[in-house]
């Protein structure tokens, strides 16, 4: 059913992909990532140089994420659903940021890494 929805919201032009890159987003500047718990950029629970091992986010900022900004220049991240790395996964493409996640990854995320993809 999930995948039924991605697909017709894909196909109907609603959901597209990520928006282009800016080079600072609130405040999230030079190589870092940057993780919201609203829309828009707004909200801002964490923030990650790049090239970092795995954490868990917070008890009040699990499952909260809706929009992210990566200013890596070389890295991409990875959010996962569980704690230390586990359930499903989002690539968070270097110099990419989305402003608002699709409905079927919002408030879902509980751990990430900036040292590689998924």
């Amino acid at each position: 059913m999930k995948r039924l929805l991605v697909i017709s919201l894909l196909a109907s032009g609603i959901v597209g992909a990520a928006p282009a890159f800016a080079a600072d987003v609130s405040g999230c500047g030079g190589t870092k990532l940057c993780l919201y718990k609203d829309n828009g950029f707004q909200a801002k629970f964490s923030e990650r140089e790049e090239n970092k091992p795995l954490w868990n986010f917070a008890v009040g900022n699990r499952n909260t994420l809706d929009s992210w900004a990566n200013n890596s220049d070389v890295y991409d991240a990875c959010g996962y659903d569980g704690l230390d790395g586990t359930g499903d996964t989002d690539n968070w493409q270097h110099n990419h940021n989305d402003d608002d996640v699709a409905p079927w990854n919002s408030d879902d995320k509980e751990s990430a890494t900036t040292k590689t993809g998924c």
